[in-house]
């Protein structure tokens, strides 16, 4: 939580003084606003748990790659229902995480195995602005809520005269709590940068996931 804090101050810094001389955040709520944004997660390594899973049920050896990060493109809608309160929605999706395998089985027979897995699902939070009518601070925001987020796996393995391929889909819910900064890029038009922790993807509850994004939007 102090990196996230850290990391919005040096975004507030880094901004045009100027901005905060607009009036995109003045008591003029309600405000409906849509938007998107892009961001970064990190991926949990997991290339020996699958070589150990694979020697288990084949024998002999077997090594693994995947990727270690993940994009994630995502739209969203909201309202201020007053300064300090807000509601938004969201849809997300990440691209493929790859991994990669070879090996061979107890029995000598060389083999390789793939898989993409990608996230997707809806998300929905109310955001609370601490400090509306502080120059600097007034696009700073708390959100917390939760998610819905299905998985996308395809999975194939081959051996030498047989391939196997399948496609594996799991689903579950969680909660999600997160901060980030609006401001002012024209005066319906602003620039956005958040963080976001996901808790229990697809409902596994060791399976969670912290955002990194950078986002514009319009206010209407």
């Amino acid at each position: 939580m102090k990196n996230l804090f850290l990391a919005i101050a040096m975004v507030t810094m880094l901004l045009p003084s100027n901005l905060f001389a607009q009036d995109f955040f003045e008591s003029t709520t309600p405000k409906g606003f849509v938007g998107v944004e892009y961001g970064w997660s990190k991926v949990d390594n997991n290339t020996q748990q699958l070589a150990d899973l694979f020697v288990d049920e084949l024998g002999g050896r077997a090594s693994v790659t995947q990727d270690t990060s993940v994009g994630i493109g995502r739209v969203f809608a909201g309202y201020w229902f007053v300064d300090m309160l807000g509601a938004e929605v969201g849809y997300f999706q990440t691209s493929d995480i790859r991994y990669r395998l070879s090996g061979t089985t107890s029995s000598a027979v060389a083999y390789t195995s793939s898989g993409d897995l990608k996230y997707k699902g809806w998300d929905y939070s109310l955001l609370l602005r601490p400090a509306p009518n502080v120059p600097v601070w007034k696009g700073l925001y708390f959100k917390a809520g939760g998610h819905n987020t299905k998985t996308d796996l395809n999975f194939s393995i081959a051996l030498p005269g047989l391939t196997y391929s399948t496609n594996i889909n799991d689903s579950g819910s969680g909660t999600l709590y997160g901060a980030g900064y609006d401001w002012a890029l024209t005066n319906n038009v602003f620039g956005r940068v958040a963080v976001t922790h996901f808790n229990k993807l697809a409902g596994e509850s060791d399976d969670s996931a912290t955002a990194y994004s950078v986002g514009v939007g319009l206010r209407f």
